[in-house]
């Protein structure tokens, strides 16, 4: 269960102790309760954000024949590739990351194609309704 930071700990609270009681005398087996402080994880827009760019350095293969630094022709599947790259930024789960540090993630992949081929790589840019969910995400 989320509770928003606004959310008064006494209603938290309450909301608690007229739950518990119920859920208790329902469990067959017990309970498993876990409190711990609530981590934005990356969005849907993220995910699918990743993928287009990750799309596009193959169809950039493709038109150019360019691979990134030290990745082979079988390499170049969108699979792969998002190993390769995860790899290079030295993240072994994307899913660990938050909204913040994915977009780091995304940034470092665009960034670096730009640096290895000398600008030709052209920055993809995500759209309105991605952008608004990072800035409500950061809480800005």
């Amino acid at each position: 269960m989320f509770f928003h930071k606004d959310i008064p700990y006494k209603e938290i609270q309450n909301w608690i102790t007229i739950q518990l009681p119920a859920v208790y005398q329902a469990a067959k087996n017990g309970l498993d309760i876990e409190i711990k402080p609530h981590k934005n994880k990356r969005s849907n827009e993220q995910n699918r954000f990743l993928m287009a760019i990750i799309v596009a350095i193959l169809r950039f293969h493709n038109q150019t024949g360019f691979m990134p630094e030290g990745c082979k022709a079988w390499m170049m599947r969108s699979d792969i590739l998002k190993e390769y790259w995860k790899a290079r930024y030295g993240v072994v789960n994307t899913h660990c990351l938050d909204t913040v540090a994915f977009t780091k993630f995304i940034d470092f992949i665009q960034l670096t194609m730009v640096e290895e081929t000398g600008g030709e790589w052209e920055v993809l840019q995500p759209d309105s309704a991605y952008l608004k969910s990072l800035i409500e995400d950061a809480g800005l």
